[in-house]
């Protein structure tokens, strides 16, 4: 028997499995998004296609809600936690169940498109914005990890939010 420790690695093409092979299509990753927007008790989602008619670099998919949003403590310990939802067999303010609590709704995004960009604002502090390319993290290396390959430089605090 070995003294060794043995431990999980998660590669990079992780977000694959979860972005692509669990979000089975487009209109599923928007539901998805959707269900978190409620979760976040928005009473509105804005979805918008831009450019959207022929697919080109100039595409977009623009979902905006109006919900309680995140902070930066949100985002890092959160959002960026693969596969963690705090909303797992909790309730709601109103004793609601939440609808998303499988933790792959940020993989939506990356079925809608190659790029995202995030802005969010939690009332009390200041907003977040960033931006992920999840090409990055189609890499066929067994020894690129998921969490080598993005470290999040553009997070910025925002003074003002759309």
């Amino acid at each position: 028997m070995s003294d060794k420790i043995f431990h999980f690695r998660a590669n990079a093409r992780l977000k694959d499995l979860l972005g692509r092979g669990l979000i089975l299509s487009d209109n599923v990753a928007i539901i998805e998004l959707i269900k978190n927007a409620s979760d976040a008790n928005s009473k509105e989602v804005s979805v918008e296609f831009d450019d959207a008619i022929k697919l080109s670099p100039d595409s977009k998919v623009i979902i905006q809600d109006f919900g309680e949003g995140m902070n930066l403590k949100d985002f890092t310990e959160k959002w960026l936690n693969i596969a963690y939802s705090g909303k797992k067999n909790q309730t709601n303010q109103k004793g609601r169940h939440y609808a998303g609590e499988k933790g792959v709704g940020r993989f939506s995004c990356d079925r809608l498109g190659y790029e995202l960009h995030l802005i969010s604002k939690r009332k009390g502090y200041a907003a977040i914005e960033t931006k992920i390319d999840w090409k990055e993290f189609e890499v066929d290396n067994i020894d690129i990890e998921i969490s080598s390959i993005w470290t999040c430089p553009a997070l910025v605090p925002l003074q003002v939010l759309i």
